[in-house]
């Protein structure tokens, strides 16, 4: 029935844009949105725009039939972003937040990336490991951040099942420019940015380099992080058919993290009524009595006092461009990425009624030594038939190898990790156990990949457009010291792909149907162990259909898409004959529907909006609670909200004064696939002032202004503890541009 509900909706609204659209002239900058918006004065969604992540056609995103969000350097430094998360999360129907060792986390379209549900990639690479390509990056050396809705195997293989992120790092420059920026402000708060690029051999070989550092003490006790990303880039034009580009990047990270605050509770609810005073179980369907944060607590950091999280990280890529054509594009890209990080922490913290304590345990470790490299090749072909049908078509091939050594916690008894109960408000804090790391397994991730897209004009209006992928992928886990009967070996060989059409239906409106199949395994490959052995791939599958618009003689445009997403085979638990065992039965679905419009309602005047309604749950899918299974047919997968949306108006004024305002709501969510843990719906609203001098931009930002407490995403499930987010802060900055 919604998908009817969403279908008339888009088809309704078709007409009315079909009916308002008039030719135009194109905005002298492009935008972003939907895909999302380039620069700062301009107020269009950007439909004429390529992004790489959503296909290697090189056709504009207003030609492919799905959704995509671009956002550039430009736009987030104007809005003051300083994260790739930050910036993720103003795009349609994304939400998200931070979590293990502050890195981000996203749900999209009904899905959480608790999984492997959302990939995220730097460059177009995927890495395979959420922890590897998804740290909190700078969004300064950065061009732009590119976001795929729904299914996108068809480029990237398993996994990705509710989209894909594309972290892009910045180009060479063809003309000599530089530019910086500083702010300070809450929580002694600092960031640091410097970049140059240009010619070296004026037509013949360009640069770019960037560096950027952050810190912060962190306004809770004991938060303080630095991080230091540094990217640089070098292009060298070797004749008028080939070029050759290198990009390196550098990234290193010291945070030390905050779980979260605990919830100060009365008393607990069993599922029998009766009331205890006790640790409670969330997912049996216990519920808190008067659940609240004390606000004595909203500070303390119940972490031992030598927990950590460090990473450092390298990533290379080269790549060579020939075109021995005009209908002819070849592409080879090397590439190869680092990652080393460590982790020591106490992660969970839960108060007691009975003793008025709070009890803190899970004294996690996390050892990482990985590195991946490989090689991806493809050849776009574009040419005409029938007189002027434009055709073009890429083949393609990726093989990569993943070599991942884990660590661990030692296999030590209990005692030797156990951490003292604490006074909830005057905590007696010390560092852990003297427990170390413990390397205990590698893995071998072997992928060869063959793919190919085409877009086919069948006529002036009509343009089909589809996508196929054959995945090898050889898995090897080693558990370490090596030679013990945990050792395994898998083989996987999906074949993924994607089909659709645009229809023109005038010069301004573009209608789009389409679907698109993908696979993801019953756990992330690299976190594979012996009991996901016999276990076959996920599978999933999206319908999805729209509309991207251009009226009111191209001062407004919108897009619209209504979408049916499954994902079928999830691993469940069963009681067959009075035993338990774990099945592929389970399902997710979601169906939903998002808007994204920008206008320029006069000159000096932009607005910005997007909304999402999300209908996510589960169908068969039952929890092992270890002493039996229980059902969670009809429930919302956790982090995901019915409703999110976002809303940015912009007023520039002729003496050099720009004023921005941003609102931004998160509907209520639950923290657990039980849905006994309720994350309150938030609206935060953020505002700056800004004045341009010459070469200069000086502004004034404040974030969270209405101070609002909330929880951008529950880190653990079925713990009553909640990572808050910042309160209201203010920071000062200064931009420079030569």
């Amino acid at each position: 029935m919604f998908t009817r509900f969403a279908v008339s909706l888009v088809f309704t609204s078709s007409l009315s844009s079909a009916a308002a659209a008039q030719p135009t002239q194109n905005p002298t900058r492009p935008g972003i949105e939907e895909v999302v918006v380039v620069g700062t004065r301009i107020a269009t969604l950007g439909l004429n725009e390529t992004a790489d992540t959503t296909s290697r056609l090189g056709v504009p995103v207003s030609q492919l039939p799905l959704s995509a969000s671009v956002i550039s350097g430009d736009l987030m430094l104007g809005r003051g972003i300083t994260t790739a998360l930050d910036a993720v999360t103003q795009t349609v129907g994304m939400t998200g937040g931070t979590s293990l060792g502050g890195t981000p986390r996203f749900a999209s379209r009904g899905f959480s990336a608790n999984s492997n549900n959302i990939t995220v990639m730097r460059d177009g690479i995927r890495q395979n490991s959420l922890a590897q390509s998804a740290r909190t990056i700078d969004t300064f050396n950065l061009e732009r951040v590119e976001v795929l809705k729904g299914p996108a195997s068809v480029l990237y293989g398993e996994g990705a099942i509710a989209g894909a992120i594309n972290y892009v790092s910045k180009e060479p420059d063809r003309e000599f420019r530089s530019n910086g920026v500083l702010s300070y402000g809450s929580w002694d708060s600092m960031r640091l940015g410097v970049g140059a690029g240009g010619p070296v051999v004026p037509g013949k070989v360009f640069f770019r380099a960037d560096a950027s550092h952050s810190r912060s003490d962190g306004y809770v006790d004991r938060t303080d992080f630095d991080r230091t990303s540094l990217t640089g880039a070098m292009e060298v034009i070797v004749t008028d058919t080939f070029s050759a580009k290198l990009n390196l990047e550098y990234l290193t990270d010291n945070i030390s993290p905050y779980f979260g605050t605990p919830l100060i509770y009365d008393s607990v609810q069993r599922v029998d009524g009766s009331i205890v005073v006790t640790t409670p179980n969330l997912a049996a369907g216990d519920r808190l009595v008067n659940p609240r944060i004390d606000d004595r607590t909203r500070q303390i950091n119940y972490n031992v006092t030598d927990g950590f999280s460090e990473a450092d990280y390298v990533f290379g890529r080269l790549t060579l461009t020939w075109k021995p054509t005009s209908s002819l594009d070849v592409r080879l890209m090397p590439y190869v990425a680092t990652q080393d990080q460590d982790y020591r922490n106490s992660e969970g913290f839960t108060f007691i009624p009975a003793t008025r304590l709070i009890q803190r345990d899970a004294l996690g470790f996390i050892f990482r030594d990985d590195i991946l490299y490989g090689a991806r090749a493809d050849a776009k072909w574009t040419t005409t038939v029938f007189g002027d049908r434009k055709v073009v078509v890429t083949f393609g091939a990726d093989i990569s190898r993943n070599d991942q050594t884990r660590g661990t916690r030692p296999n030590v008894p209990a005692a030797a990790t156990q951490i003292p109960n604490v006074d909830p408000f005057l905590p007696a804090l010390s560092p852990g156990p003297n427990v170390r790391f413990a390397e205990n397994a590698q893995a071998l991730v072997d992928i060869a990949a063959l793919y190919s897209e085409a877009l086919i004009e069948a006529s002036d209006r009509f343009s089909l457009v589809a996508g196929l992928r054959f995945d090898s992928i050889d898995l090897t886990r080693i558990t370490l010291p090596r030679g013990t009967a945990a050792d395994y070996e898998r083989r996987y060989h999906p074949l993924t792909g994607r089909g659709g059409f645009v229809f023109k239906a005038t010069p301004n409106l573009n209608l789009y149907a389409s679907y698109t199949r993908a696979i993801e395994p019953v756990v992330q490959l690299v976190s594979q162990t012996v009991t996901a052995r016999d276990f076959g791939l996920v599978k999933g599958e999206q319908f999805e259909v729209g509309l991207k618009s251009r009226f009111w003689n191209g001062r407004a445009e919108t897009t619209v898409a209504a979408y049916d997403i499954v994902k079928n085979d999830i691993l469940t638990s069963s009681v067959v004959n009075g035993v338990r065992i774990q099945q592929q039965i389970g399902e997710q679905r979601a169906q939903g529907l998002e808007v994204a419009a920008a206008i320029i309602p006069a000159p000096d005047w932009r607005i910005e909006a997007n909304a999402a309604y999300t209908d996510a749950k589960f169908g068969d899918f039952n929890d092992n609670l270890g002493t039996g299974v229980i059902s969670r047919r009809g429930n919302r997968p956790d982090n995901v909200p019915e409703w999110s949306a976002n809303l940015f108006a912009t007023k520039t004024f002729t003496n050099g004064i720009r004023v921005q305002g941003g609102l931004q709501h998160v509907g209520q969510r639950w923290g657990n696939v039980a849905n006994t843990l309720n994350l309150n719906s938030y609206t935060t609203l953020d505002a700056s002032i800004s004045y341009d001098w010459r070469n200069y931009t000086f502004a004034l930002r404040g974030d969270n202004l209405t101070d609002q407490q909330f929880v951008d995403w529950q880190v653990f499930q079925n713990t009553p503890f909640a990572k808050l987010s910042d309160p209201r802060s203010v920071f000062f900055e200064i931009q420079a541009r030569f």
